[in-house]
């Protein structure tokens, strides 16, 4: 039986805001000319050009444009980067947020024209709640960073970076695709809520487990891990890296069979198995062999945009918009106008049900009450 339509903006945000998120970030070099010729091009230069990259409605971000699928475009220094949407972590996410990021990748392509994307580095967002994230991310970066190094760079990385930010924990490193990002994605997730788990614990979870003193990261707050922060080069010799007593396969292993249940409590026995063959060595690493593509993708909308909507007597504009929230304008003629804050997960949704035609009576409703109307739900800022 299909769900029944929701009748109501609350209906709409109460059935897109239950779970907690994630989402990737990449970054790519552009270049023009042809291959083996070509000449690298600072984003920045080409930014005001692109012919229809999207809106710009991210208030902390005046270089980001959301585009047609939902993710957003920008330029971070001389590269440029697409946002996913934030993807509710369930079963199928790893395929969820893959699917984002290619279509953000083919927008951006497209917006580019002639100019060539070469990937420079993913970054993988977990929500965590704001007073765990920075004791969480400090147990990582100390204590489980050698699996995620493992799972998402390669022999030529310098290392990965492990950033609290608002609301979620922020991984970064080597540029990932296809199969190679669906297992750094899960493992990142699982490494994540077994560390918020065990914050706090002296012994925490995989006992024996290397400590390292990470480094403080650059430009934003957070800890970077370098390749060589073990003693020996991870990189070089990859799983046969001696650490300690032990090899790098082993701390794999055992760090896996320790994230491995709580895993299994948010993710599809496909994603979970996938992780289990890259541990065991049925699949390479990164390092052990070339980067995927993305390949076949899930489908998402492509044809979404986030101009002013005209529904009835009443006209909505997107005024803002982040990962956590957006900010609707109500304006309903005569001087009456309201402003609805909603989730940013629960944007598109509200969009899509607003197109629909099934939130007009409510909208008119709400510009003629005489108190300006928000939502109860709490996000991070």
């Amino acid at each position: 039986m299909a769900a029944a339509q929701p009748d109501s903006l609350a209906e709409v945000i109460g059935r897109w805001s239950g779970g907690r998120v994630i989402g990737v970030e990449r970054e790519y070099e552009i270049y023009t000319g042809p291959p083996g010729g070509d000449r690298p091009v600072d984003a920045r230069t080409v930014w005001r050009d692109l012919p229809g990259p999207g809106r710009a409605i991210d208030p902390g971000d005046p270089q980001a444009r959301r585009c047609p699928t939902g993710a957003a475009i920008t330029t971070d220094g001389p590269h440029a980067e697409i946002a996913t949407p934030p993807v509710v972590l369930e079963p199928g996410c790893t395929d969820t947020v893959l699917a984002h990021a290619a279509a953000a990748e083919r927008h951006l392509a497209a917006q580019l024209g002639g100019h060539r994307l070469v990937g420079y580095s993913t970054h993988i967002s977990v929500e965590v709640r704001d007073h765990a994230v920075v004791p969480v991310a400090r147990l990582v970066a100390r204590r489980m960073a050698i699996p995620l190094m493992l799972v998402l760079d390669r022999a030529g990385s310098p290392g990965v970076l492990v950033r609290p930010r608002p609301g979620r924990l922020e991984i970064g490193g080597e540029f990932a695709a296809g199969d190679q990002l669906r297992a750094a994605v899960a493992l990142t997730v699982a490494t994540v809520l077994l560390a918020e788990r065990r914050i706090g614990i002296r012994r925490i979870a995989a006992p024996g487990a290397p400590r390292v003193r990470p480094a403080r990261a650059t430009e934003r707050f957070g800890w970077y891990v370098d390749r060589t922060a073990f003693g020996p080069d991870l990189y070089v010799a990859g799983r046969a890296t001696r650490i300690g007593r032990a090899q790098a396969q082993d701390v794999l292993a055992r760090h896996w069979s320790r994230c491995r249940p709580v895993a299994r409590t948010v993710l599809s026995d496909t994603e979970v198995g996938l992780v289990d063959h890259v541990v065991a060595g049925l699949r390479p690493l990164p390092m052990e062999a070339p980067l995927d593509d993305d390949g076949p993708v899930a489908a998402v909308p492509d044809h979404r945009h986030y101009g002013e909507r005209v529904r009835g007597v009443v006209t909505v504009r997107v005024v803002a918009a982040s990962w956590w929230k957006a900010l609707l304008q109500l304006d309903g003629g005569h001087g009456s106008q309201r402003w609805v804050t909603l989730p940013g997960r629960t944007l598109d949704p509200v969009l899509d049900a607003l197109d629909a035609g099934l939130l007009d009576d409510e909208l008119a409703l709400l510009c003629r009450q005489s108190v300006p109307v928000t939502n109860r739900w709490r996000t991070p800022a």
